[in-house]
């Protein structure tokens, strides 16, 4: 009997390039969220960093130093809340690549089902033969009673 081909293998093929291609966008989506949150933190803790530091004591008041110091927090808590904003997008765009890939991963999966099908089907008559071929052995080798 002759080897099994699927007969949608060229589909199946195509559905593991582009599920592929979409984990892809995922990863880079994750790892943009990741450096996102990164730099989100370096800048909470320089802003935390500041405000504990203060005012310096035991000197004299600096007005202009005072004046640098709070623009730059006030920078620091500008730069946050854009980030912040930053971050909330990405996140939209790490969920919508993580619905992308599912899809993308049921489509393959269906595929998948028919050659699962496709293949038992072709076994089952692979059996069949093999069965007829014993029996026509069988009975030409003992020969008809």
């Amino acid at each position: 009997m002759k080897k099994f081909r699927f007969r949608f293998e060229a589909v199946l093929r195509q559905r593991e390039i582009v599920l592929d291609e979409k984990r892809g966008v995922l990863a880079e989506a994750q790892r943009k969220r990741s450096l996102a949150e990164s730099l989100l933190d370096e800048r909470r803790a320089a802003l935390t960093a500041q405000l504990q530091a203060g005012p310096r004591v035991h000197t004299a008041f600096d007005a202009s130093t005072e004046l640098v110091r709070q623009r730059y927090i006030l920078s620091l808590r500008q730069e946050i809340r854009r980030r912040e904003q930053q971050l909330a997008l990405i996140e939209q765009e790490v969920e919508k690549a993580r619905v992308v890939v599912t899809e993308a991963h049921q489509a393959m999966r269906a595929i998948e089902v028919l050659r699962e099908a496709d293949e038992a089907e072709w076994r089952h008559a692979l059996k069949r033969a093999e069965e007829r071929m014993t029996d026509e052995h069988n009975s030409s080798r003992h020969g008809r009673h």
